[in-house]
């Protein structure tokens, strides 16, 4: 079976025509990670994996579509996913180290390598 999410790593980085970003580039009708949009995709499959999978992906909107028949309660489902999702925000700020500098670039590779600190 086909899932509803085309590419959920796309679906975790801006898009294009967001005059701002600085996580993807579009190229020709491909979305394409920047080097930050790599660095956050990588880390978001990293600590929030079922978060982004397709499989919640495709069950959060099916929730939504009930919700906007009548056959499901907002509140009901917002709170079956906002209480776990704040517990693993927390936990994951508690635990995890900032990214802020990706270190030095080897200039003298063909290929871009960064030193993530």
């Amino acid at each position: 079976m086909k899932s509803a999410v085309s590419d959920d790593r796309a679906r975790t980085l801006h898009h294009q025509d967001n005059p701002g970003s600085r996580y993807v580039n579009k190229e020709q009708k491909a979305l394409i990670p920047t080097d930050t949009g790599d660095v956050v995709s990588s880390w978001l499959e990293e600590n929030f994996a079922n978060y982004i999978s397709d499989t919640f992906t495709a069950e959060m909107e099916d929730d939504l579509d009930a919700i906007s028949r009548g056959e499901k309660e907002y509140i009901k489902v917002l709170k079956t996913f906002y209480g776990p999702f704040k517990k693993d925000v927390k936990e994951k700020d508690k635990s995890t180290k900032k990214i802020t500098d990706l270190g030095p670039v080897d200039e003298s590779s063909d290929a871009r390598s960064v030193a993530v600190r």
